[in-house]
């Protein structure tokens, strides 16, 4: 299933110029053996001009965040060095992006534990992501009436933050999940 909120300026983490920082995280239930890329939440439509941000994984199961700016054709993308989801188990997916988009550093964690350096490979002229005109996606990498990269599985405690959270926030949080969902 998909979630699709609408635009909206708080969502959006840069203005063509320069990026903000920015976390997102949820726990997830994948229900399908690993096959395919699947997005978890994003601004980020997949059919083409309206792309922000996507926090997904691979088809083998490695994190990944991509930011992109639309107009540069540009993109920051990180993708997770260690532990890979495993599927029909509960686990919990953090990103985290500090805003430096000329050098930027984004983390990426599995179950409150880092699984990436914090460095991302350039592909093009990323200068910043922009504001555009596109919802907000959970489960989805496209607008809901073209499903892409859909999720199968359940999603809990989806959330998205303003600010980069610290390592030692993501594990609080981790734990603070595990106790709600008795994991």
């Amino acid at each position: 299933y998909t979630l699709q909120a609408a635009d909206a300026a708080a969502l959006s983490f840069g203005d063509a110029t320069v990026d903000s920082s920015f976390s997102i995280g949820m726990w997830l239930k994948y229900n399908l053996a690993l096959a395919d890329a699947r997005t978890l939440m994003g601004k980020y439509d997949s059919a083409g001009v309206l792309r922000e941000y996507r926090f997904s994984f691979s088809a083998t199961g490695k994190l990944t965040m991509e930011l992109y700016d639309e107009s540069a054709d540009g993109t920051e993308i990180a993708t997770s060095t260690g532990t890979a989801i495993t599927p029909f188990i509960w686990q919990f997916a953090t990103m985290t992006y500090d805003g430096g988009e000329t050098a930027p550093v984004i983390n990426l964690y599995l179950n409150g534990v880092s699984v990436h350096d914090g460095t991302s490979v350039e592909a093009g002229a990323y200068t910043a992501m922009e504001d555009l005109a596109t919802p907000m996606l959970v489960g989805s990498g496209g607008v809901v009436a073209l499903l892409v990269q859909g999720f199968h599985g359940r999603l809990a405690l989806p959330f998205i933050t303003g600010k980069e959270l610290s390592a030692a926030e993501v594990l609080s949080l981790y734990n603070i999940g595990k106790e709600l969902l008795g994991v």
